[in-house]
């Protein structure tokens, strides 16, 4: 360490002492803000543990470099072996410290674990026999503090024998650690690391030239080590970069396939749904000829009453399976065909109180109860009635299924709710008509599917498959749009949006008069989705 002397110096070696601990305390400054910044960057990139390792490892050069300089400009007169302690204790434990930075950024070998222990353990012998002798006046590690030079003085820890085993395991243990840093640090993303490593060797082998050969007094460790830092500090702040970059890539990339499941996966559904209309349409009209043919002969048969006998019942039993053929065909023919029929401002509550209408008897005999709520006395929507009825009708008689078999018998929640409300989304006024049963609900995995055609879930596998695939191209060509959302075991509601203008504009521009409501057959247009 070193001392000035007051009694004998000159103006430029007192300017000379004073930039060295200038820069003494320099170092220190710097390495502070080098390790609160690498521990920012540990708590917001991947090499966290790294980081840490730089952090402690700069926290450590500064502790060091402030010990150092309070050792060295205390007077003689006080007990130096006690204030020796202040660089000793630091840099105890940077072999340790500096294993774990390089062995972070060059890749562990096998075995480390143990030599990290050797390192921890050195590290706290020295600091238990610095403390030791500096406490009880033994002579464990050091014998003295031995104060040489002039102009100024080196102040300097004389070792013992366990000294001098504590500094060949110490040097030993930092050797290892450059050896792997300059044998792995070749690529060109570790090379900053090399060169820091290369100038604190230079300044260390410096240093020990000064001491053994009393070149000098001064002793510029703390530049080097100050070098290694900002060399691992450099290969970090790459990584932490490089590491941000490639979080950047896989944002956009999670934005872009979020942008196209909520942009192109409607497109999609459209396209899929006009290419399966196209196929259903020709297969119905070739399989409505004979299935109109054998409902004539079965009726034939039927006419002549008591002469079919026992062939009554199975004649009986064709005819209502070519009916529910034929509803299954139209059902086909009305998904492949997009017709332009005429739409006039319609009530939405009027429309679902008369398809309550329509399915009020069914769901009486089943014990389910029907709730409405709310109305849009102020709004109408533009709409073909029939077919919005039509799509009522089959979210209606899909929750009748659900809840018969979710409760067989008579239950609390064996009940509909259908609410009706206004809803603003940007500049467009939409009618929300919901849905909600408390039934068997739809599993997660099928709710991606409920509007495919010929998906069902019904557990007989009654259901066509094309009741909400017919629905859901109704509502679309309506400038609208169907949702769903359910938990398995515990509700289901489908959510019907439809564009609403104010009633008094709707009915200013209406001329014809509206169309006629057809009942339909429970198998007609609908098919259950739970």
């Amino acid at each position: 360490m070193v001392e000035r002397d007051r009694g004998n110096g000159c103006r430029g070696a007192v300017d000379m002492h004073d930039v060295y601990f200038s820069s003494v305390l320099v170092s220190a400054g710097l390495c502070l803000g080098l390790s609160i910044q690498s521990t920012l960057v540990g708590f917001s990139s991947a090499p966290a543990g790294t980081a840490r390792s730089l952090s402690r490892l700069a926290l450590l050069e500064a502790a060091y470099c402030v010990g150092f300089y309070v050792f060295a400009t205390v007077p003689a007169s006080w007990d130096l072996r006690s204030y020796s302690l202040l660089p000793v204790v630091p840099l105890a434990f940077l072999p340790g410290v500096l294993g774990d930075l390089v062995m972070g950024l060059t890749g562990a070998p096998r075995g480390w674990g143990l030599g990290r222990r050797l390192a921890s353990s050195v590290a706290w012998i020295g600091v238990g026999g610095m403390l030791l002798d500096a406490a009880l006046d033994t002579e464990i590690l050091s014998s003295g503090i031995q104060v040489f030079g002039r102009p100024f003085s080196l102040r300097l820890p004389v070792p013992t024998w366990g000294g001098s085993a504590f500094l060949a395991c110490w040097g030993s243990l930092v050797f290892v650690s450059m050896g792997r840093l300059v044998a792995k640090a070749r690529t060109p993303q570790l090379r900053p690391l090399l060169y820091g490593a290369g100038s604190f060797g230079a300044f260390v082998l410096f240093d020990l030239y000064m001491v053994v050969f009393g070149r000098g007094n001064y002793l510029l460790q703390h530049l080097g080590f100050l070098s290694l830092l900002l060399g691992a500090w450099s290969v970090l702040a790459r990584q932490h970069r490089e590491g941000a970059e490639r979080l950047r890539v896989a944002l956009e990339r999670l934005e872009e396939q979020q942008h196209q499941l909520l942009h192109e996966g409607p497109r999609v559904q459209q396209q899929k749904l006009e290419s399966l209309g196209t196929l259903a349409a020709g297969i119905a009209h070739k399989v409505l000829n004979p299935i109109t043919s054998i409902m004539n002969y079965a009726q034939l048969i039927r006419q002549r009453g008591s002469q079919v006998g026992a062939m009554g019942p199975f004649v009986d039993e064709v005819m209502a399976e070519c009916r529910r053929v034929t509803a299954i065909v139209r059902n086909l023919l009305t998904f492949a065909r997009r017709e332009d029929l005429i739409r006039l401002p319609e009530d939405p509550r009027e429309m679902v109180e008369e398809t309550f209408r329509l399915v009020g008897s069914s769901l009486s005999s089943d014990g389910i109860q029907l709730e409405l709520v709310g109305g849009m006395e102020s709004l109408s929507v533009q709409c073909t009635r029939q077919q919005i009825q039509q799509v009522l009708l089959n979210l209606l008689q899909n929750a009748q299924n659900a809840l018969n078999v979710a409760h067989p018998g008579s239950h609390a929640d064996k009940r509909i709710r259908v609410s009706i409300a206004s809803v603003s989304q940007g500049e467009v006024l939409y009618v929300r008509v919901d849905v909600e049963d408390w039934g068997t609900g739809i599993s997660e995995a099928d709710l991606p599917r409920v509007f495919d055609p010929f998906f069902t879930n019904r557990p007989d596998r009654s259901g066509t498959g094309l009741g909400l695939s017919v629905s859901h191209g109704i509502v679309v060509d309506h400038g609208g749009r169907l949702e769903v959302d359910s938990v398995r075991g515990r509700y289901t509601r489908f959510s019907l949006f439809l564009p609403a203008e104010p009633r008094e504009t709707l009915r200013s521009g209406s001329g014809s008069s509206r169309p006629r409501v057809e009942e339909c057959t429970p198998e007609a247009g609908t098919a259950a989705k739970h």
